[in-house]
């Protein structure tokens, strides 16, 4: 299965979901959980796993696929009680370099088991 936002994502999936004007692959998600069960609540855990996949994907914010519906996706994350502060300190004041990896299994450990 794949769930993109760029354009002309790769082929070769069974399944594929994209779409162009989402800001994020993790704003998708968060569309297709609310589709699937629109009263299902996102605790925390996966709200901070969603979120930081938008901010690290729409740039903060700042690139310009950012839009509207980013930011009410990411108001009802923070709902959840997520600790924003702390997601970003993991996220963008640990690591030094003109580009970050994180691996995410190992990140969110760190973020979940806290």
């Amino acid at each position: 299965m794949l769930i993109d936002h760029h354009t002309l994502p790769d082929d070769g999936f069974d399944y594929k979901f994209s779409d162009t004007t989402a800001s994020a692959s993790a704003e998708l998600v968060f569309e297709i959980i609310r589709q699937l069960d629109p009263d299902l609540l996102i605790n925390k855990d996966i709200a901070t796993c969603l979120y930081s996949g938008i901010v690290t994907d729409c740039g903060m914010f700042k690139y310009p696929s950012t839009t509207s519906r980013t930011h009410a996706i990411a108001s009802r994350l923070l709902e959840s009680g997520i600790d924003i502060g702390r997601i970003n300190s993991l996220l963008f004041d640990n690591f030094q370099g003109k580009k970050t990896t994180i691996l995410g299994t190992l990140f969110f450990r760190k973020i979940t088991d806290s």
